[in-house]
């Protein structure tokens, strides 16, 4: 049966991206001018916002990574290739000389001597022409040193030995049979070091996981296959689930435990009925939904407008704290940025209780937006949407 058009329960679970500006500090000079108003040069219209992190130089490197498997049949770079005839099988050069072609870098990768060690009579002087990209921001290592690193394992998409490759659907994909957007590619962690060194993050199932920390802390940069870059806290995901997304083929699902990693969730769904009505009456709606909140997240419903006023009802029970309700006209510019601020002062109808009834009068042909929140701990929350004119 072909669906018609009308409320449909289509889950979007799209992160709002809800506007945080944070003012950065402003170093003191050392000689204040006698006459700020008169003397001090105003500020540049046009500079620049300060860069507070590497997320645009990973996806650089991660951009690069795609680029270098298209033009290799498939195959990422390997970690390190051991030089052919070297007794020791010692490893040639990082896997980041090999993305320079990539990264716009084409004079500098042709200085390297590909069949020779990192720290060759050749090489090791290249090591003082380490590219911007692999610098950490907005404070890089010393020079030549880079925090980029990847993970180097069997289970890993950096293997040492390497592995085929498939082609599927028009893009080229090396065995990541989880997804590449739940596989780790790079990573800003751990202690810096020698961009040109085959010098990274060994991996096994079995050993403990080494230290991931940058610089003392727990929050850090992922690069994902998928080119996506993600803020990723390891004091909010279990060892288990940072291995299932290190693995790129073990088909465990990281879940919710590693999207709360990237801070709270904020859930979006557009919910709508079937019982499309030609006549002007507001169609029917009647959802139930039950969820887990943590504190700072919230669960939003998306309620298309309809032809005629409309009273909208929300039921709802809490089990250990208070949750908060609020209804929002969004057809106003005005209701949308309260929604997105969070503000409840400017919502059609808001309370905050562990349970109760909410009820809203919208007008005709007004889209609302449900937000339910205000958790101050993790709550099970139970909702049941209804309407009627």
């Amino acid at each position: 049966m072909r669906s018609r058009p009308g409320f449909g329960f289509v889950m979007l679970l799209a992160a709002l991206s809800l506007p945080a500006c944070k003012r950065q500090p402003v170093e003191p000079t050392p000689e204040a001018p006698s006459n700020p108003d008169k003397d001090a040069a105003p500020p540049a219209k046009d500079a620049p916002p300060p860069v507070l992190d590497s997320t645009e130089n990973l996806k650089r490197i991660c951009a690069a990574v795609a680029k270098y498997a298209e033009a290799n049949k498939g195959q990422y770079p390997l970690p390190g290739v051991a030089i052919p005839g070297n007794p020791k099988s010692q490893p040639g050069l990082s896997w980041r000389v090999r993305l320079l072609p990539f990264l716009d870098q084409d004079a500098l990768f042709k200085k390297f001597k590909l069949d020779e060690p990192w720290d060759s009579p050749t090489n090791k002087p290249l090591v003082s022409e380490m590219p911007a990209v692999y610098a950490s921001k907005p404070t890089p290592a010393d020079p030549g040193l880079t925090h980029f690193k990847a993970f180097v394992g069997e289970q890993t998409v950096f293997p040492p030995e390497g592995l085929g490759s498939e082609l599927l659907a028009g893009l080229w994909f090396p065995h990541i049979r989880d997804g590449t957007a739940n596989t780790i590619m790079v990573v800003e962690s751990g202690d810096a070091v020698v961009w040109t060194k085959p010098d990274d993050i060994p991996y096994h199932a079995e050993k403990p996981l080494p230290e991931l920390k940058f610089r003392g802390e727990s929050k850090i940069l992922v690069g994902m296959c998928s080119g996506s870059v993600l803020k990723v806290d390891l004091g909010r995901v279990s060892e288990r689930t940072l291995r299932n997304a290190i693995e790129r083929s073990d088909g465990a699902e990281l879940g919710k435990e590693w999207h709360r990693a990237q801070g709270p969730l904020k859930t979006f769904e557009k919910v709508t009925t079937f019982n499309f009505d030609p006549s002007d009456k507001a169609r029917k709606l009647d959802a139930s939904r039950k969820m887990e909140l943590e504190s700072a997240e919230t669960y939003a419903f998306w309620l298309v407008a309809e032809p005629a006023a409309q009273v909208v009802t929300v039921e709802f029970t809490a089990s250990a704290c208070p949750v908060s309700i609020s209804v929002f006209n969004v057809s106003d510019p005005s209701g949308k940025n309260a929604f997105l601020a969070g503000d409840t002062n400017k919502a059609i109808a808001t309370t905050t209780a562990k349970s109760g009834k909410l009820v809203a009068a919208v007008p005709a042909k007004t889209e609302v937006w449900v937000l339910v929140g205000g958790v101050t701990k993790t709550t099970s929350v139970d909702v049941k949407l209804s309407n009627d004119q």
